[in-house]
């Protein structure tokens, strides 16, 4: 984990930077979503064109109106990538011949991004916007 801090600083950083300027910041919309949806998509080597829908069926997925149908597609996802993907120096190149990946990594992303979204919100005031 200590080789990844780098990274998350430079993201993290990538991130603030956006917020020069701005009269009002939505911590959530502009911090707390992206930077652990872009760590952990990372690690695992999910493609960065895939980052948003990622982070719409992770939404989805916690929703219960629409839990079981995203399921589905966030897992169906999820076996396309892994039978897709070109190797790296990733986590699913690293498990690709485990069973039920796909299933994990559905896991991983929706605990790894959603649990720490949820935390930076509770820190935050309740509309997440800071004048500055």
């Amino acid at each position: 984990m200590e080789a990844l801090r780098p990274r998350i600083e430079e993201i993290a950083n990538e991130l603030l930077d956006v917020w020069q300027g701005a009269e009002e910041v939505d911590v959530i919309e502009t911090f707390a979503h992206p930077l652990p949806c872009t760590v952990i998509c990372e690690l695992l080597g999910v493609p960065k064109e895939d980052r948003d829908e990622v982070r719409k069926l992770t939404a989805e997925l916690l929703a219960p109106a629409t839990m079981a149908e995203a399921y589905g597609r966030f897992t169906a996802y999820a076996e396309r990538l892994v039978a897709t993907k070109e190797p790296g120096d990733d986590v699913i190149t690293e498990l690709r011949d485990q069973p039920n990946l796909a299933s994990t990594l559905v896991l991983l992303i929706t605990a790894g991004h959603e649990t720490t979204v949820q935390l930076s919100a509770a820190a935050c005031s309740p509309c997440c916007a800071i004048p500055r």
